[in-house]
């Protein structure tokens, strides 16, 4: 998220949570607008309840389902 900040020019505030249980509820809280997130993202982008906006892998994840709203 640094070299996000550096390339982009934006501000952001680093918020270190305990899990997944916590960053889950504050994401659905609207507490925090965004997550950066390296496993326990794809059971809550299966079930339509996040969206991924942008990965940092040189390679495409296979996915097996697609978001639709």
């Amino acid at each position: 998220m640094i070299e996000v900040e550096r390339t982009t020019g934006a501000k952001l505030t680093h918020v270190p949570y305990k899990g997944t249980a916590e960053w889950t509820r504050r994401c659905w809280a609207g507490e925090v607008h965004f997550i950066c997130e390296g496993a326990q993202w794809e059971p809550f982008v299966d079930a339509g309840k996040f969206r991924i906006l942008a990965m940092a892998i040189e390679q495409r994840i296979p996915r097996k389902r697609t978001y639709r709203p």
